[in-house]
């Protein structure tokens, strides 16, 4: 085959540009109506073909807009009223409930009691 031809035929396909969305990262703030509940809704997005690679909290209404054939994303109900253990614990098996879909997700939430008011 002739080198100019293939490089005029490849060169085609090589000059697309694939790339997929950029996810803004995301740290909620809970509202006092979030405190009255006790709990929020915290998402979590990572690329669907590399369980190491980064981690991605975000919006609400960001899920909906995110290309979900190239994320996971999860739903953790994140407990904020309680005491301590009770809240640790919570919270802890609401990771663990979405472990097999981001298996690294316990390392990105390392602090169990974060906005919690312990009581």
């Amino acid at each position: 085959m002739d080198v100019n031809r293939y490089n005029k035929l490849n060169g085609s396909f090589l000059n697309n540009n694939f790339s997929t969305e950029k996810i803004a990262a995301y740290i909620p703030t809970p509202t006092d109506n979030d405190y009255k509940n006790a709990y929020i809704y915290r998402y979590f997005a990572q690329k669907s073909n590399d369980t190491n690679s980064y981690i991605y909290e975000i919006e609400s209404k960001s899920v909906g807009s995110i290309e979900l054939k190239f994320y996971t994303i999860v739903k953790v109900k994140w407990r904020l009223i309680g005491n301590a253990e009770q809240i640790k614990q919570s919270n802890f098996n609401s990771i663990k409930l979405h472990l097999k879909k981001i298996p690294l997700l316990y390392l990105y939430l390392p602090n169990l009691l974060q906005f919690a008011t312990p009581n």
